[in-house]
């Protein structure tokens, strides 16, 4: 499902005024599932078929894997579920920072050139850092790209989760890859020795097993430990040489998918470590590097601010606990509209914002005022000016009165017929010694 789309009602979706963000796309669902079923497959597999008792394997298990995968799934779902910074409808530009130098009827601008707006948003503001996502048929801030493997387009609110769970999700393949190559070498190391003695292998000792010889020659390996897998007891001739039970299951099926797919997911997950580094480092999204690195970039796609991370929040650009905790990200007080480049109420969301040009300042003086004495016998061609609201609402009185005693104050032409032009013509011509012409 392509676009924008709702479900249940308008609770979940990415459709405008849905109550929790939740892209519906069905690969998209596929894929993140997958994530988390593969993590919950490796955590299956090692605890139940690769439990060891060295003390090594049991610190790097409890101390790294069983942390590292509890912290990938949290990540995945907190990416999962995190508006990614979609421009709600209605959101409108930041307003102009105030300049007592400029004057009042200079345009901004913005208002020379307009704003930007997202066709397929139905004409919503976009702000500059904003790219629109066609699997989600939402605008993102700081869009980097959609991952299918979380199921949501990566963008400047939930990009930290993003970063996070590729991390955890590195340390998690690197943790199991570490345990599966000790086993394989502590069953190696057994295969490689003969059992035909009262004593065991050195190696089974190693393992914290026991033996019992019984009459007929045969002994017991028992644990001397009280996990699930390690209460696995087996009678094995001394003539003979056979792996312990640990051993047998690592040649598994499973343990040999678990091993590939460790492997897979160090090499894809380290690509993906190197390639958000320079997004940590430089505070710009992938697609606004590429843009400035093209040349079409302007001050709009750089930083907000040198003195914070915008991937991880917070008040500094050192690194910190919480960048390492799949918690919501926070900004200083008052950046977070500038991080976004939008201001937004919850009022506004019934349409898109139409920016408003504010109209020139009516003048309050009459047609009038600036007319010498001479001249106010052509002032009633003034008349036929449309009178302004503002005046017509606010000095209709004054208007009309100024208007009244400016005519009675107007030199009065009078009026003149035919024959007296013709009279006064004639005694023009014979003052000046002319004869009329027939």
């Amino acid at each position: 499902m392509v676009g924008r789309s709702e479900c249940c009602g308008s609770y979940v979706g990415t459709q405008f005024g849905v109550k929790n963000w939740l892209s519906l796309d069905i690969c998209g669902l596929v894929c993140v599932t997958m994530s988390a079923g593969l993590h919950l497959f490796a955590f299956t597999v090692v605890t139940i078929d690769l439990v060891h008792e060295k003390i090594a394997f049991r610190a790097v298990y409890g101390l790294l894997y069983v942390p590292t995968t509890i912290l990938a799934l949290a990540s995945l779902f907190m990416a999962w579920k995190t508006d990614p910074g979609a421009v709600p409808m209605g959101a409108r530009p930041l307003p102009e920072p105030e300049d007592d130098n400029r004057s009042e009827n200079l345009a901004s601008p913005l208002q020379k050139r307009g704003i930007r707006r997202c066709r397929k948003c139905n004409d919503n503001f976009k702000p500059g850092r904003a790219h629109h996502d066609s699997v989600t048929g939402r605008c993102i801030v700081k869009m980097d790209h959609y991952c299918p493997w979380i199921g949501n387009a990566v963008g400047a609110l939930n990009h930290k989760f993003f970063v996070l769970f590729i991390l955890y999700t590195f340390l998690a393949a690197i943790a199991c890859m570490t345990m599966l190559v000790f086993i394989g070498m502590d069953c190696h190391d057994f295969t490689t020795k003969s059992v035909n003695s009262p004593t065991p292998a050195p190696s089974l000792i190693n393992l914290g097993y026991q033996n019992m010889i019984d009459d007929n020659n045969r002994f017991t390996l028992r644990s001397s430990s009280n996990s699930l897998i390690s209460r696995v007891a087996m009678s094995l001739p001394l003539s003979e040489q056979q792996p312990i039970p640990l051993c047998n299951k690592t040649n598994s099926g499973l343990n040999v998918a678990l091993c590939v797919i460790s492997v897979i997911f160090v090499i894809f997950t380290s690509c993906m470590l190197v390639e958000n580094y320079d997004t940590i480092q430089s505070n710009t999204g992938k697609i606004a590097r590429m843009k400035i690195k093209a040349g079409f970039g302007g001050t709009e796609l750089s930083p907000v601010s040198e003195n914070y991370n915008e991937m991880f929040g917070g008040k500094t650009q050192r690194v910190s606990w919480h960048w390492f905790v799949p918690t919501p990200v926070t900004f200083p007080e008052g950046m977070g509209d500038q991080i976004l480049g939008y201001v937004w109420r919850e009022e506004w969301s019934y349409g898109p914002y139409r920016e408003t040009v504010p109209p020139p300042t009516p003048s309050r003086q009459t047609p009038f005022e600036n007319l010498e004495v001479g001249q106010q016998g052509n002032a009633s061609s003034l008349l036929d000016q449309p009178l302004t609201l503002a005046e017509a609402d606010t000095d209709n009185n004054n208007y009309l009165t100024n208007t009244m005693d400016e005519r009675e104050h107007t030199t009065e032409i009078p009026k003149v017929s035919p024959l007296d032009v013709e009279t006064s013509l004639t005694k023009r011509n014979s003052k000046h010694g002319l004869d009329e012409v027939i």
